[in-house]
């Protein structure tokens, strides 16, 4: 149960709102969500679809969308060299400067309107914060939380993130690499850093059958190369057919009971281990012989369902924000195998709950290390114990969230 506490005002400012199911997207609604029941929260959205200013109500959240423009200082002085006469000075004519200072018109309305809005704290989520830090802090010296959200960083030293951490009261980090290089930084540079611990849920009860068909190519691997359709498509050379190959065949014995193929009159001692991928809307099942297209919806619970009976989850997709497939797979005792590099690889090895690769090759001996069943059983108890600890209380992450972003002693101190 989330305690009560007093209210304030945390305003959110970033560039990842929506529909959309980018898993920036979807940590940013998720944090409103969980602060919108404790504070009033706003959201202001840098909107780059947007043409104009508008306010109005996103469910729970006042929501204030301005049209983004991403004029960096250097390329401001460009623009003005290029406007300027030729030969002369870089002084404009006023209609010419009209048009340049239209397009960073949005920079003051952000700090306008947080100065309106007077919130106990701010939110920068992202590394896009084309605006005044220091006015965004305010007289009020308001609380400043740095939500970073990024893809792998690997080096701060040129990057905005760092002078947006070296200003920020508190960074809060999506995956542990994340929290690795930011502890890393100079501790002039850098304040307390914490962990977002996302909390995420899964329907058990949806998932205990398998779709249809799926019995009859079990046991099998999950593939994940495309996950929502829509986004871009990664490493075909990957086969369904190179897996199999490589996966051979199993016993019984080295698979769970329920994991064997029931559909033949005898059940055999040995089983070829089949591949279910899921490629944006194309979901098929494979065993060395057959192929049955999935005529279902490309949706996360049927995505889960594979998860669910799968002996593991291999994972093409490169850098992502949080790792999210990774988490869930975790979550029903399936081991993974992600690329090196990823958000996805860091959950992977913090809870030592499966392999990562770098190229094709190492893909493949991954997959044949994993076919070992007590391998699998090893990771599927240490992925369990990590997302236990990690991943699965939403009231505690609502009551995390709350004090990362607004202390109990800020709060007494707003009222």
């Amino acid at each position: 149960m989330v305690t009560s506490r007093l209210r304030g005002r945390v305003a959110i400012i970033t560039s990842f709102w929506g529909e959309t199911e980018s898993e920036r997207i979807a940590i940013v609604r998720q944090v409103a969500g969980a602060l919108a029941l404790q504070f009033e929260v706003d959201v202001l959205y840098l909107n780059d679809r947007a043409e104009q200013r508008s306010s109005g109500f996103d469910s729970v959240f006042a929501l204030h969308t301005f049209p983004l423009n991403r004029p960096q200082s250097d390329q401001r002085s460009l623009l003005r060299l290029a406007l300027s006469p030729k030969g002369q000075s870089t002084e404009l004519p006023d209609y010419l400067q009209t048009l340049l200072d239209d397009q960073v018109e949005q920079i003051g309305s952000v700090n306008e309107q947080i100065d309106l809005l007077n919130p106990d704290a701010v939110i920068l989520c992202g590394e896009l914060h084309p605006y005044d830090l220091d006015r965004i802090r305010g007289e009020q010296n308001r609380r400043i939380v740095f939500l970073p959200m990024s893809e792998m960083m690997t080096d701060l030293e040129e990057n905005a993130a760092q002078k947006i951490a070296a200003f920020a009261d508190q960074i809060i980090v999506t995956h542990p690499g994340e929290e690795r290089v930011f502890n890393d930084l100079p501790r002039a540079h850098s304040p307390r850093v914490a962990s977002l611990d996302l909390a995420l849920s899964i329907n058990r009860a949806a998932t205990a059958d398998t779709l249809f068909g799926v019995r009859f190519f079990q046991p099998f691997v999950l593939l994940i190369r495309n996950f929502p359709p829509g986004g871009a498509q990664f490493d075909h050379d990957i086969t369904h057919e190179i897996i199999t190959a490589v996966a051979g065949r199993v016993t019984r014995s080295d698979l769970p009971e329920e994991s064997w193929r029931f559909t033949d009159d005898e059940i055999p001692d040995e089983l070829p281990i089949s591949v279910a991928e899921v490629d944006g809307e194309s979901w098929i099942l494979a065993d060395n012989v057959n192929m049955l297209p999935l005529p279902v919806n490309p949706s996360r619970v049927n995505l889960w369902r594979l998860m669910a009976h799968a002996l593991f989850t291999i994972d093409l997709r490169p850098t992502q924000t949080f790792g999210r497939e990774t988490i869930e797979s975790l979550m029903f005792d399936t081991p993974v195998i992600v690329p090196d590099g990823s958000a996805a690889m860091e959950h992977a090895r913090k809870a030592n709950a499966g392999l990562w690769f770098r190229n094709n090759g190492e893909l493949l001996d991954c997959v044949r290390i994993m076919t070992d069943r007590s391998i699998r059983d090893r990771f599927a108890r240490n992925g369990r114990d990590y997302v236990n600890k990690h991943h699965q209380d939403m009231d505690g992450f609502v009551e995390r969230i709350c004090e990362l972003v607004l202390p109990r002693a800020e709060d007494q101190r707003a009222s």
